[in-house]
């Protein structure tokens, strides 16, 4: 440990700030009094316990966070009667300009549509790279699908987990999240769809990933759905993707012979 803390005090400031934003954990501060006061705050985890109070959302956050260092934000909001007014709050995040790595568990809630565009607005930050979003069991509609496609017009965005199950999005709804095969950086894409009202038009909207010319993997889970043999062709189409080396399609509980 001697010798670990002797190599991080010979490391200029900004190379500690790049390993800590590899990382993401807090235990780097933990290093020594250097890290601690370059790193503090950077890597913030946060729970619905936190946020219980009688604060707004956006006071909590603003109280528990440092905008201005913070590099990466696990919110664990899940179960919490989370709805539209309190992802109102989350419009706080905004001011954190150097925040590239977002991981917001808001599953079992009562985000909606209306609820998603809040949501969407802080997930489209000009420098976020990296979005793990669980927006399942919250009643989100083909209204919301379409929001959430706007995510292609965040141009830093890198990797996107998007996961959707137990809502009610339909054929038009894929139609539109399809169109994240335009976001022009995005390398990683994990998109749960299981138990919604897809059929095969939302699967054939769903193999348009192949024209991505920036794809190397692709997670599709489309299971429990009224999908059919016509779907299956259409989604083999996806192994031409020019950039994609990496191909996983869960099409299990469907209409497939």
């Amino acid at each position: 440990f001697f010798f670990e803390e002797i190599m991080l005090l010979t490391l200029p400031k900004d190379v500690v700030l790049e390993i800590s934003d590899f990382v993401q954990s807090v235990q780097l501060s933990r290093v020594c009094r250097t890290t601690y006061f370059v790193l503090q705050r950077r890597h913030v985890h946060l729970d619905s316990k936190r946020l219980g109070s009688a604060l707004s959302t956006s006071d909590v956050l603003h109280t528990s966070l440092d905008m201005i260092s913070l590099g990466s934000l696990i919110l664990n909001l899940a179960c919490s009667k989370f709805g539209p007014s309190e992802a109102e709050g989350l419009g706080a995040l905004g001011s954190a300009t150097s925040l590239h790595t977002l991981h917001l568990n808001l599953r079992h809630n009562r985000v909606g549509d209306v609820g998603v565009e809040h949501v969407v607005v802080v997930a489209r930050a000009r420098h976020l790279q990296s979005l793990w979003l669980d927006l399942s069991f919250n009643d989100v509609t083909d209204a919301g699908a379409h929001v959430l496609s706007t995510l292609k017009g965040a141009l830093s965005l890198r990797s996107l987990t998007l996961l959707l199950v137990e809502n009610r999005v339909g054929d038009q709804g894929a139609q539109a999240l399809a169109t994240m095969r335009q976001a022009p950086l995005l390398r990683k894409l994990v998109l749960n769809l299981a138990c919604n009202s897809l059929k095969n038009d939302g699967a054939h909207a769903m193999a348009l990933f192949k024209e991505s010319p920036s794809l190397r993997i692709l997670n599709l889970n489309l299971s429990s759905n009224k999908l059919g043999d016509q779907a299956v062709e259409a989604l083999c189409g996806l192994k031409d993707t020019p950039a994609l080396h990496t191909l996983a399609i869960d099409l299990s509980f469907n209409y497939v012979k």
